[in-house]
């Protein structure tokens, strides 16, 4: 991809953050604005009309819990919906800003190599560029939250229930639902996600090295289904060694892959004795 295009490219992510994080800061402020009516109407009626509670928690508003359906629901509680700075909407800005800047382009910092082939020292660089992509996949946070945050597990109805036996239906017991009642495509999902993130990502830290022994030396790491191989020979513990990372940070998402292996494993196995057991049907 020539110089023109990626910095094109660069932009049109550029723009798209900005309008992701424009439509999440109206949305924190419509949160604030309609939290602000229910405490007015607390004060003014003493209590919280029955409509605009379910038009809160049918719009994500607030959580339906047992206080809540007991109009038991503080003021002070409600308060702490009210900072406009929370933690999670911190988080989701940070991340959203986080993307290869358009216009500033420089190496953070440099490593040296010595390769036993020819027992000669390389220096490689990593760019900004090149770590902010690899961070970039720190979104999936968004992925998860829409399979999590919009669900029947997670509906107003369903977290009145769990509030009942006293427990949050939050996004851990969202997944918990979607391992019990379809094991095989959840386990699937993450196992394919996990491989082509680490992938990926241990593409953009070997792509230096790899470029600066491409001339010399038979190296190619930098190509994607070399580094799905890798994963896969990782993850599943299998490591024939025949392929492996030459960065450090490399070596570091290859311990990674290696341990989320052996959880990925044992979640096989729980799967494939849930498919096989037999039910009441």
């Amino acid at each position: 991809m020539s110089n023109h295009r990626v910095i094109s490219l660069r932009w049109v992510i550029f723009i798209l953050d900005m309008a992701a994080i424009a439509a999440l800061h109206m949305k924190r402020r419509n949160k604030i604005f309609w939290i602000n009516i229910l405490v007015h109407e607390k004060s003014t009626q003493g209590g919280y009309p029955t409509n605009l509670i379910a038009h809160f928690q049918n719009q994500k508003i607030l959580e339906c819990n047992d206080h809540i359906e007991n109009r038991k629901y503080g003021t002070r509680d409600l308060h702490k919906h009210k900072k406009y700075c929370s933690i999670t909407y911190a988080t989701d800005i940070l991340i959203l800003l986080i993307a290869p800047l358009p216009f500033y382009e420089k190496y953070v910092f440099a490593n040296t190599i010595v390769n036993a082939q020819d027992n000669e020292w390389y220096i490689y660089y990593y760019y900004l560029s090149d770590i902010l992509l690899a961070l970039m996949f720190l979104r999936i946070r968004f992925i998860i939250k829409c399979f999590t945050n919009w669900t029947v597990y997670t509906n107003a109805f369903a977290k009145y229930v769990c509030s009942t036996y006293g427990f949050n239906s939050g996004q851990l017991f969202t997944i918990k639902c979607y391992f019990e009642i379809y094991p095989a495509h959840t386990f699937f999902a993450i196992f394919t996600t996990s491989v082509f993130v680490m992938a990926y990502t241990m593409r953009i830290v070997e792509l230096p090295y790899a470029r600066l022994l491409a001339v010399n030396l038979d190296y190619d790491i930098a190509n994607f289904m070399n580094a799905i191989y890798l994963v896969l020979m990782t993850i599943t513990t299998v490591g024939y060694g025949d392929l492996v990372p030459q960065t450090s940070a490399g070596k570091g998402i290859a311990v990674v892959a290696s341990l989320w292996g052996s959880l990925l494993v044992s979640l096989l196995v729980v799967t494939q004795l849930s498919i096989f057991e037999l039910d009441g049907n």
